[in-house]
């Protein structure tokens, strides 16, 4: 039997996203209209009216928009679960996650860290941007298996020396933010690869940095 697109496309736009799936499977044609970015772009759009979309698509660098979908889902249930407006809350399940090895808090409401992030000794990747973090806790130092860490697109003035820490750190991401000076134990990093300075209030960079052969570094 064969289903005019357009009804489908409709009939898509009335159902829960548990249906969509569902009705996926039934054919090739239902599941083209399913991955159909139209459809998701208007799913997204009555969703979740205060969404930039296609900043999140850039973000994540994603090309399908039902991903977009997924990520937005999981960033509001993270907001829901750990209630970045009430900081011992989030303090109590951080510390339960030490078993975490990505965490993805970009995009929140959080002004500042607790330092019982310190706590994620297992974490291999951080995502701070977007946010309206001010400063760094020194207790990230303790993440010594941290491999990726962006804290970009916030309003940090500095970052702890304890940064020198994280030995195998691969990726460091400060752009747009209001940094004035780098710590010179940002040397320490000898695995660090890409280090992006873009859009910051500096006047120099530490000569230590020279010792850090493999290093890329974005500044303008």
């Amino acid at each position: 039997m064969y289903f005019n697109n357009v009804t489908i496309f409709k009939i898509y736009n009335y159902l829960n996203i548990n249906d969509l799936f569902n009705c996926s499977l039934i054919n090739k044609q239902f599941n083209n209209i399913f991955n159909c970015d139209l459809l998701w772009r208007n799913i997204l759009t009555e969703k979740y009216i205060d969404v930039d979309i296609d900043k999140i698509k850039k973000q994540y660098n994603i090309i399908k928009l039902k991903y977009v979908y997924k990520i937005i889902k999981d960033l509001l249930y993270l907001n829901k679960t750990l209630n970045f407006n009430k900081k011992s809350n989030f303090n109590k399940t951080v510390t339960k996650l030490i078993n975490l090895q990505k965490l993805d808090l970009s995009f929140s409401q959080l002004k500042d860290i607790p330092r019982e992030i310190g706590s994620l000794i297992n974490l291999q990747t951080l995502y701070l941007s977007v946010s309206h973090l001010k400063e760094i806790p020194k207790e990230i130092g303790s993440l010594i298996n941290l491999r990726r860490l962006y804290l970009d697109n916030n309003q940090l003035k500095e970052i702890p020396k304890e940064i020198g820490s994280l030995i195998n750190l691969k990726r460091l991401d400060l752009h747009n933010n209001q940094l004035k000076e780098i710590p010179k134990e940002i040397g320490s990093l000898i695995n660090l690869k890409r280090l992006d300075l873009n859009n910051n209030q500096l006047q120099e960079i530490p000569k230590e940095i020279g010792s850090l052969i493999n290093l890329y570094i974005i500044k303008n």
